[in-house]
């Protein structure tokens, strides 16, 4: 029996049957071979829209749950008042007897006040005789900032009050201070009774950084 008549016992129906198994054994064999990267790439691509994403919620969800109720506590607590040593020891409202200063900067004409303090850099240092304001304007700037935060946590920042003379940073190294300081921060904020306090914290210092 040749070949074309060994044909005619075939329905023509089963090449093309035939034809499609191939063919989809081909694609099923190609797509086995490009299934792992096409996932990474979905993967990836998901993650990268999910950071995005999470991290605006995240600031978000922060900023109505518990950066407001942060600032809410520390606005009653004690960058509430200054105390005045004397014969007779009295604390005074920072809100009530405040006196703007003008600070100045050397070798510059511009003038700051509590209000453009900020703007003046992201480190700043105050200097000035014993008396002259210094720890009466860091309360206002942080109850300022407090401030804000009720308002709109949007554009506020994490405000953090703290006296550098308590903070415990023994290590020269600048690298492992910058940890030690941002650690001792984070368990100084989580002492605050708030929701997620320390990713709250987080979510405000990514978003600065960036």
């Amino acid at each position: 029996m040749n070949l074309t008549r060994l044909l005619h016992f075939f329905p023509d129906n089963f090449f093309t049957a035939l034809a499609l198994s191939i063919c989809f054994s081909l694609a099923v064999y190609l797509f086995a071979l490009v299934r792992k990267q096409i996932k990474e790439r979905i993967k990836f691509l998901v993650l990268g829209i999910w950071y995005h994403f999470s991290a605006f919620f995240t600031k978000t969800a922060a900023g109505r749950l518990s950066l407001r109720r942060y600032a809410a506590i520390q606005l009653a607590g004690v960058s509430r008042t200054l105390h005045v040593p004397g014969v007779r020891e009295i604390s005074l409202e920072i809100d009530e007897i405040y006196v703007p200063l003008m600070l100045e900067v050397s070798g510059s004409q511009n003038r700051y006040n509590h209000i453009n303090l900020l703007s003046a850099g992201n480190r700043l240092q105050i200097i000035g005789d014993p008396g002259s304001g210094k720890s009466s304007i860091a309360k206002r700037v942080f109850r300022d900032e407090c401030k804000l935060a009720q308002i709109k946590t949007g554009q506020a920042r994490f405000p953090v009050l703290l006296e550098l003379r308590k903070i415990p940073i023994r290590d020269k190294n600048p690298r492992a201070a910058e940890d030690l300081l941002i650690d001792y921060i984070k368990s100084e904020v989580k002492k605050i009774k708030i929701y997620q306090a320390v990713e709250c914290f987080d979510a405000y210092r990514r978003r600065d950084e960036s």
